[in-house]
C-alpha cells in the first residue's frame, strides 16, 4: 500500500476542481452543437421564404417573413459564436484545472516514492544489522587459546 502524504487532500481537492471544468466544457460543447443546429434550422427556414402571389400585400407579407428570417439567422449565427466563445474558455478552464491537477499530483508521486525509497533505506540497514548480529554469533570467539 503507497503511503499517504500531506499533498494527497490537495490532489482530491484539485482533482474534483479539474472534474467541474470538465462537466463545464462538455455542457459548453453542447451549447455549440444546439447553436450550430439552430442556426441550419434557421438557414433551411430563410430558404424556404418564396414570394408568393402579385399582390402588394402578399409581397409585403412574405418580405417581411423573409426579413424576420434572415433576423433569425443573425441571431443563430449570434448564439453560435457566443457558444464557441464560452467553449474556448471553458477548455481554457479545463487545460488550467488539468495542469494545477497534473503538477500536484506529480509532486505526490515524487514525495511518495521517496518515503518508499527511505523505508526500504531503513528495512535495508535494520536487515543488514540483524546479518551483522547473526554472523558474529555464528563465528567462534576470536582470541587466544
Amino acid at each position: 500500500m503507497a503511503p499517504k502524504t500531506r499533498l494527497d487532500p490537495i490532489v482530491k481537492l484539485r482533482g474534483h476542481e479539474e472534474e467541474k471544468a470538465q462537466i463545464v466544457l462538455a455542457s459548453a460543447g453542447r451549447e455549440v452543437l444546439t447553436a450550430r443546429q439552430n442556426l441550419a434550422d434557421a438557414e433551411v427556414r430563410l430558404l424556404k421564404q418564396g414570394r408568393v402571389g402579385e399582390l402588394a400585400r402578399d409581397y409585403e407579407v412574405a418580405d417581411a417573413a423573409r426579413s424576420r428570417a434572415a433576423h433569425d439567422v443573425r441571431q443563430a449565427a449570434d448564439q453560435v459564436t457566443r457558444a464557441k466563445f464560452r467553449e474556448e474558455q471553458a477548455r481554457t478552464a479545463y487545460i488550467s484545472a488539468h495542469r494545477k491537477v497534473e503538477v500536484v499530483r506529480r509532486a505526490a508521486d515524487r514525495k511518495r516514492e521517496d518515503l518508499v525509497t527511505e523505508q526500504n533505506k531503513a528495512e535495508n540497514k535494520e536487515i543488514d544489522t540483524l546479518a551483522t548480529l547473526m554472523y558474529s554469533y555464528k563465528r567462534p570467539p576470536v582470541g587466544r587459546f
